[in-house]
């Protein structure tokens, strides 16, 4: 595993062990989803100021998604995942480039929803088990618990067979890609 782009591209990254509980985001897709955010230009459209961000990674896993956004240099990131085997090697991949300081990992069963935190974020990256109906209960977190700053992206990674369910009223999507068997989401308080 390893970083694909910014400051920290090629840089050699820790794995944990494979597990078919684990998913990573494919280096393809990832490359996809950081060109969509950076190089196109919707963070830019939503006026989210990169070196402001403060990235909710939900369903860690790896922490990759965290450790190429932390290459663009974005603020800092907290990474949510239920196994603590891989957020210690989350820790561990922080130590490696330099970023301990700007990550913050917290172990945390999310299909009983989100743990309460302080944070307000701008950038969400929702990543869970493919099938499993997650979403719903994280977007009613999201907004129950107020984590979203006023100008935020919300990217929901899941099975292209999947129905991505949202309360449709309160958030809309901007954009939707589909590549290989994943949907990319990407949406917004309406």
């Amino acid at each position: 595993m390893y970083i694909i782009s910014g400051k920290y591209r090629g840089k050699k990254l820790l794995e944990p062990e494979r597990s078919d509980k684990l998913r990573p985001t494919s280096n393809k897709n990832l490359k996809n989803i950081i060109n969509i955010l950076y190089s196109g230009g919707l963070l830019e459209s939503l006026d989210i100021k990169i070196a402001e961000i403060k990235l909710l990674d939900l369903f860690a896993g790896t922490g990759i998604f965290s450790f190429e956004n932390l290459s663009q240099n974005i603020s800092s990131t907290t990474l949510v995942d239920i196994n603590q085997k891989n957020l210690d090697i989350i820790r561990r991949n922080s130590k490696l480039i330099g970023e301990e300081g700007n990550i913050h990992t917290i172990k945390c069963d999310l299909k009983n929803g989100l743990p309460k935190l302080k944070q307000k974020y701008n950038l969400i990256f929702i990543d869970p088990p493919y099938n499993k109906n997650f979403t719903e209960k994280i977007f009613l977190d999201l907004e129950n618990l107020n984590y979203l700053e006023k100008k935020h992206l919300i990217i929901v990674e899941s099975s292209k067979k999947e129905e991505l369910k949202f309360n449709r009223y309160k958030f809309k999507i901007l954009k939707e890609r589909i590549y290989g068997n994943s949907r990319f989401g990407f949406l917004t308080k309406s």
